[in-house]
């Protein structure tokens, strides 16, 4: 009976001895499986930081974009303002031209009415 005893300890202790076997290996999996999912995890992060400074980088330019665009705007409005000022001179040029040449042409009107008046008195003396 005491042999039968021992043998049935020494049986519960191989049956505690595997039972802890498997938990080491079971823990050690949790353990391989918790390293795993660290590194997948600092993965995702620096993906995910890379992704966010692309981001950054994007909406970057695209404010440099809508800046040139914005400058390139207001350049073409101020040209815009100059031709409308460059037409407004050349409409005043063009007015004081044709009021220059009425007046040009007034004048050889009055100077050929006067060379016909005087030669019409100078043949109304000669005539008399």
């Amino acid at each position: 009976a005491l042999e039968e005893k021992l043998r049935q300890v020494n049986d519960e202790k191989k049956a505690l001895e595997e039972k802890l076997r498997q938990a080491k290996e079971v823990a050690s999996a949790s353990a391989a499986k918790v390293a795993a999912q660290t590194v997948e995890n600092r993965r995702v992060e620096d993906e995910k930081k890379a992704l966010e400074e692309q981001l950054r980088q994007a909406k970057e330019a695209a404010n440099a974009s809508e800046a040139k665009v914005a400058a390139q705007t207001v350049e073409a409005l101020r040209f815009e303002d100059e031709k409308k000022a460059l037409v407004e001179e050349l409409r005043q040029a063009k007015e004081a031209l044709t009021a220059s040449e009425a007046s040009v042409s007034a004048q050889e009107v009055r100077r050929f009415q006067d060379e016909f008046l005087l030669a019409l008195e100078e043949e109304l003396r000669q005539a008399k």
